[in-house]
C-alpha cells in the first residue's frame, strides 16, 4: 500500500529512448515516494525534453505498481519509482519478484529520518509518554499501518522487538491518506518518513515526538533515548529510486540514466539563492533577531574573500577561535 510513482511514455518513438510525449504513472498520492517524485519530475522533464504524466497505482506495498511495470514492454516508456518495500517482496511473500527484475536508473532521494508523529489533541509530548500510555491501555491507541515491508510496518516490528507495543493498526493506502487521518483525529500516531510530514509538523498541524535516530533531528528527540536497543537497526530509512525493466535495451538505459542524472544535479542559479534564503531564515530563527542575519551575511562575505585569495579556511577559523594557536 505504499505510494510508488511510475512513468509511462508513448511507444511510437524508436527504441533508442523515449522521444515522444511521455505518459507517466504513479501510485497513491501524497506519500513520501509521491512527494519525492513530484519534486524531482520538473527537472527530469527538462532533462528529457518531454512532459512526465504521473499516475497513482497503490496496493500491496508497491507490488501492484511494480507488477504493472513488469507487464509493459521493456522499451523504456514505463518506469517505476521504487522504494524500500520492493526489496522485501520475496522475503515477505508479497510477490515472486523483487529488484532483480529491474535496472536502477537513479536514486532520487534517501530519507533516513523516520518520525513518530501524533495528533495535536493527544497528550503525549515524548515517545516515553506515548509508550507508557500504549502499554497501560492495550489496543486503545490507533496507529497508521501501510503494507508489509513499508516504513510503518518495519518500524513497528523494530519497536515490538524491544518492548510491548499493543496498538490497533489501521491500514491506509500510503502516507497521504494517513496524514489527513492523523490531522482529523481518526488515528492517533504514525511512523512516517520526514519528507511526507515535516511541513505539517512545522505548520503546527501535527506533532513530532521522536525520530528513529541516535541523535536529535531538528530538535526532535531520538527514539533511542527510550529504547537503546533500536541502535542496532540504525541507520535505516526510505529510499526513492527510478527503475526500468532489466530487459530494456542498453541505449535506452543509457539515455534514461543520463537524463535522470542531470535532473538530480540542481543548477547553481537555483541552488545558491536557495542556500542564501535558508541560511537567512535559520540565522533569524535562532534568536528572532535581524542582527544575526547581518552577522551571517558578514561571515559569508568574509568566507568568499578567503576562498578568492586561497586562504585555508581551517586556519582562519582556528585563529579566530584561539589567537594564541
Amino acid at each position: 500500500m505504499n505510494t510508488i510513482p511510475l512513468f509511462r511514455y508513448s511507444r511510437a518513438a524508436p527504441s533508442t529512448g523515449p522521444q515522444n510525449s511521455p505518459r507517466n504513472t504513479t501510485l497513491g498520492a501524497g506519500g513520501g515516494t509521491d512527494v519525492a517524485m513530484r519534486g524531482y519530475a520538473p527537472y527530469a522533464e527538462e532533462a528529457l525534453g518531454k512532459k512526465l504524466v504521473l499516475q497513482n497505482r497503490p496496493g500491496g506495498s508497491g507490488a501492484v505498481g511494480a507488477a504493472f511495470v513488469l507487464q509493459q514492454p521493456a522499451d523504456g516508456y514505463t518506469l517505476l519509482m521504487g522504494a524500500e518495500p520492493q526489496a522485501l517482496f520475496r522475503v515477505m511473500d508479497l510477490a515472486d519478484f523483487d529488484y532483480d527484475k529491474f535496472y536502477l536508473v537513479n536514486i532520487a532521494a534517501i530519507a533516513n529520518n523516520i518520525l513518530v508523529v501524533v495528533n495535536n489533541n493527544k497528550p503525549w509530548k515524548t515517545f516515553k509518554e506515548l509508550l507508557a500510555d500504549v502499554q497501560a491501555n492495550p489496543n486503545k491507541v490507533k496507529q497508521y499501518m501501510a503494507g508489509t515491508g513499508s516504513v510503518p510496518f518495519t518500524l513497528s516490528a523494530m519497536v515490538s522487538s524491544q518492548t510491548k507495543w499493543p496498538v490497533t493498526s489501521v491500514p491506509f493506502d500510503g502516507d497521504g491518506p494517513a496524514v489527513a487521518a492523523l490531522q482529523g483525529g481518526h488515528i492517533d500516531v504514525g511512523f512516517i518518513a520526514s519528507g511526507a510530514v515535516i511541513e505539517h509538523v512545522r505548520a503546527g498541524r501535527l506533532r513530532a515526538i521522536a525520530v528513529l535516530s541516535k541523535t536529535p533531528y531538528q530538535g526532535i528527540a531520538p527514539m533511542t533515548e527510550v529504547l537503546p536497543g533500536l541502535e542496532k537497526f540504525i541507520p535505516w530509512g526510505s529510499f526513492y529510486g527510478v527503475f526500468v525493466r532489466k530487459e530494456t535495451p542498453e541505449p535506452v538505459k543509457a539515455k534514461l540514466v543520463a537524463a535522470f542524472k542531470k535532473a538530480g544535479e540542481t543548477p547553481k542559479p537555483i541552488l545558491l539563492p536557495l542556500i542564501l534564503v535558508l541560511s537567512a531564515v535559520g540565522a533569524y530563527a535562532i534568536n528572532n533577531s535581524a542582527d544575526d542575519v547581518l552577522w551571517m551575511l558578514g561571515f559569508g562575505v568574509f568566507g568568499y574573500f578567503l576562498k578568492m585569495y586561497w586562504y585555508k579556511r581551517w586556519r582562519a577559523v582556528r585563529g579566530a577561535i584561539s589567537p594564541a594557536v
